[in-house]
């Protein structure tokens, strides 16, 4: 009973921190899930969506349905504190179903972005040590996270504060996780993909602007990586020093959104990196994922003797196609041309 009278207390004090917090999550998420629906939207009237794996149309289908999933269930969770329970202290320290549900939400889309960006890192890499290292991070994470709000669902008769004290070490392994695994993955992005632009940089055959190319999808990698992994610190932070507040959930609420949007972006810029390091959009010429090994140098050359003949060489392979070079200019056609950079279409996609 004290502890109670203490807690309502403490919620009616602090109403900035507790219910002014969360509702102002909610406000931002809401922002976050609109830019989430333009992302998906414009992914699938984009002519990549036409050509890519059916594995990826899939994710982006079931992110951007677990996100309206997950806004919904922030939107009840403030719909019951703020009008059902609308002047009763006692309500504030009910934990309503919505919170648990919203949590599972949240693993499901950050476990299913975070795998995608590991298998980016493997394509990148062929480092299966880093790679499994960090599937194994974000399957502890998601245990974490499904063992949490489990948990919260066979306890909602609970007072909320008391329920927060006996989850916090699970609540905190989980968060500590995240980051972690957020940390691994812009750290191994940035890398490899640093490491391909020094590589590129020292091909005396290839086009200087490839650097640049690689150079503008490194600072999209490490600028959506980056605010996602704040984020997750901040959660973090919040959780450990201030658990009776709803800081907690401002933060906890925009994860998954911005995972959702780190995929969106890294999907959707794709275009952009490539054809805005060529203003001839000469490096838009696509070798085929079945006969070409991914994450290696390549080079497209002329042949001279037939306009609609480009030859290619990737790593001990060798091969030309026929059908990539109609919109070539005339006046590029020269023998022995080089017409296309660094390849980087396996860091984007599965």
């Amino acid at each position: 009973m004290d502890s109670e009278c203490s807690g309502i207390k403490f919620h009616f004090q602090h109403r900035g921190a507790t219910i002014g917090v969360g509702y102002l999550g909610v406000v931002f998420t809401s922002v976050v899930y609109g830019i989430t629906c333009i992302q998906s939207f414009q992914y699938y009237r984009s002519p990549r969506a036409k050509t890519d794996v059916p594995l990826i149309k899939f994710l982006v289908g079931g992110v951007w349905m677990l996100d309206t999933l997950q806004e919904v269930f922030a939107m009840h969770t403030f719909y019951f504190y703020l009008i059902e329970n609308f002047d009763n202290p006692k309500g504030l320290l009910v934990p309503i179903w919505s919170i648990p549900a919203g949590i599972l939400v949240n693993a499901c889309v950050s476990f299913s972005v975070k795998m995608f960006f590991l298998m980016r890192i493997w394509k990148l890499s062929r480092n299966s040590y880093v790679t499994i290292i960090g599937a194994m991070v974000n399957a502890a994470r998601l245990v974490m996270n499904l063992y949490y709000p489990i948990r919260s669902f066979f306890a909602l008769n609970v007072n909320l504060m008391i329920l927060e004290v006996r989850l916090k070490p699970y609540g905190s392994s989980s968060l500590a996780l995240e980051v972690a695994c957020d940390l691994l993955i812009s750290i191994c992005m940035a890398y490899y993909l640093q490491r391909e632009r020094r590589n590129a940089l020292q091909r005396v055959d290839l086009p200087h602007r490839s650097g640049d190319m690689l150079s503008r999808l490194i600072i999209l990698t490490v600028a959506t990586g980056t605010l996602s992994t704040l984020i997750a610190m901040a959660d973090l932070v919040a959780y450990l020093t201030s658990p009776d507040t709803f800081y907690v959930l401002f933060f906890n609420f925009l994860i998954a959104k911005l995972d959702a949007n780190a995929l969106l972006t890294s999907l959707n810029s794709r275009e952009y990196v490539r054809d805005g390091s060529d203003p001839m959009s000469l490096s838009s010429i696509e070798l085929s994922r079945k006969s070409v090994e991914p994450n290696r140098s390549a080079c497209c050359l002329h042949n001279g003797t037939d306009p609609k003949m480009v030859s290619w060489t990737l790593g001990s392979k060798e091969g030309s196609r026929t059908d990539v070079d109609r919109d070539r200019p005339p006046s590029l056609s020269t023998n022995g041309e080089i017409v296309c950079k660094v390849v980087v279409e396996e860091a984007y996609a599965v």
